[in-house]
């Protein structure tokens, strides 16, 4: 069972005004006990970097956390050494307990150097990431949607054939609710990853203080005694047609015999 005592306060890593705060289910792992949070959601302050907000996600990948929205439950990760791309292209990582609001395929494409100037792949700038972290002086990585699973991209992958790229993968990206919901072109070099969580939900305050979850309406009654209810009212349900029609019967009867009786007397 997971309570909030007293040393679960809403605190932040740093003093600076951006870091966000940090609340159930999220738990800052040298600051607080693991009774404040939920398994999953462990945040770690980094002293060597500013108290900067870490989030380790599969125990292994570290981000930076810029935003935490509890009322949408969203959360904002992003790379410390500002590769994000570099993070999404080579690392395969679960992100339970967390989830991606959709996913789309991206291809890498390494180019020549002169492939931001080829005359055919501006046309398609819009829709090509130049990737300056993945890049070096001999060739350049771009990213696009991959065609093999959007149809419309076809020219956009021609033209980067056409100008001597290769690709190099292609790779399902987490994308931003923006982007699920209308369809726009997602960022990821630049932008941050965008994850949400479903569960769990806050204690109660009076299920933190007794330490004992607060049972839901339908666990109050003895499931046993609750058959037999059941039972005994769809038992109810059909006698009482039956008594009713057999009392009508005998109230009938009882009014034939009165009459008998009287005619009789006479």
């Amino acid at each position: 069972m997971i309570t909030c005592q007293d040393n679960c306060s809403i605190i932040k890593c740093g003093d600076a005004w951006d870091e966000p705060q940090i609340d159930f289910p999220f738990v800052v792992n040298d600051r607080q006990g693991g009774e404040c949070g939920y398994p999953g959601f462990n945040i770690t302050c980094n002293v060597f970097r500013k108290s900067k907000t870490v989030l380790e996600i599969s125990r292994s990948e570290e981000f930076l956390v810029r935003k935490i929205d509890y009322f949408y439950r969203e959360i904002r990760l992003y790379d410390q050494d500002n590769c994000l791309a570099r993070r999404l292209r080579y690392s395969k990582f679960d992100l339970s307990p967390f989830k991606a609001y959709g996913r789309w395929v991206y291809a890498f494409f390494y180019c020549p150097p002169s492939i931001i100037s080829d005359p055919s792949v501006v046309a398609y700038s819009s829709v090509i990431l130049n990737v300056p972290c993945l890049s070096s002086p001999t060739a350049t990585v771009v990213v696009t949607l991959s065609s093999a699973y959007y149809k419309s991209y076809q020219n956009v992958s021609d033209a980067l054939f056409n100008g001597g790229c290769q690709v190099d993968a292609s790779v399902y990206i987490p994308i931003s609710s923006k982007a699920s919901s209308t369809g726009s072109f997602y960022d990821f070099t630049t932008d941050d990853l965008y994850l949400t969580w479903v569960q769990p939900v806050k204690p109660s305050p009076r299920e933190a203080e007794t330490n004992v979850p607060l049972p839901k309406e339908d666990e109050t009654k003895d499931p046993e005694v609750d058959e037999k209810r059941i039972n005994w009212k769809k038992l109810a349900t059909i006698i009482a047609p039956s008594l009713g029609g057999i009392v009508a019967i005998a109230t009938i009867v009882c009014v034939i015999c009165r009459r008998k009786q009287r005619s009789s007397s006479l």
